[in-house]
């Protein structure tokens, strides 16, 4: 604790303000990998069945949703005051670029989701089908995906290079310095949490890597579940390394 209070109030602005972009374009990858395992683990109905009789499968699945939602809501509580003083900032200054790079990912979002309603929900319900995949539909489809994947990539560019060019309260900054390792602890849990559970299927239920349960593409569920495992160890490094470079070098030396 005395060397969190040490690193807090001598933390440097401008390497505070990469750390915490580092982090976040981190965490934009970790979701991408949890996306993934969730695409992987669909549908759900084989998983549930196994879980009715080896427990421990079900547990942990649910431990991989808690890690999630943790890492989730501790970059929203830490990132939130720091959007909202660049925004202010922004405003106050009359800044128009820095706003541009702050709405226009949302208006990008908020297209993507409405969109993806629309055409999953009403004009090709379930997505393409071997029954329904006529030109338009497959057009369609991959409109709404294209710019779902654009809205995504711009959510995390936008942002990153509004706090990479805005001045920011310390106060904000201290705040979601002190949330990086809530987020980093969150991202573990995950991923153990992930590791578990795929050595517990191996061990229970291992028809569920070999009967097409999950698959995806070309490649098979085991080879799927180790590429989300190391991508997920990669994205989780990157933040352990930009925090301990941030740290004062009086603190790493104690």
């Amino acid at each position: 604790m005395n060397y969190l209070t040490r690193w807090l109030n001598r933390f440097d602005p401008a390497q505070a303000k990469k750390t915490l972009i580092l982090v976040f374009c981190a965490f934009a990858g970790f979701v991408l990998a949890c996306l993934a395992f969730g695409k992987l683990t669909d549908p759900r109905a084989p998983f549930d069945a196994v879980a009715q009789t080896h427990t421990e499968i079900g547990l942990l699945f649910q431990l991989i949703g808690i890690g999630f939602d943790l890492a989730c809501l501790a970059v929203l509580v830490g990132g939130l005051p720091i959007l909202y003083d660049v925004a202010r900032r922004a405003i106050v200054g009359r800044r128009r670029n820095i706003l541009l790079l702050l709405i226009v990912p949302l208006l990008l979002a908020a297209a993507a989701v409405v969109e993806n309603v629309i055409v999953f929900q009403f004009l090709v319900p379930g997505g393409i089908t071997s029954s329904n995949a006529t030109p338009l539909n497959v057009i369609l489809t991959l409109s709404a995906q294209v710019l779902f994947l654009l809205a995504g990539v711009a959510c995390i560019i936008g942002p990153a290079l509004a706090v990479a060019r805005s001045e920011i309260s310390p106060r904000a900054l201290r705040f979601a310095l002190a949330l990086v390792g809530v987020v980093i602890l969150a991202m573990l849990l995950t991923l153990a949490a992930t590791i578990a559970w795929g050595l517990r299927v191996l061990a229970d239920a291992p028809q569920l890597f070999t009967n097409g349960a999950i698959a995806l593409g070309f490649l098979s569920g085991a080879a799927w579940l180790a590429l989300i495992v190391g991508s997920m160890a990669v994205v989780i490094g990157i933040p352990i390394a930009a925090l301990i470079r941030s740290l004062p070098r009086q603190v790493r030396r104690a």
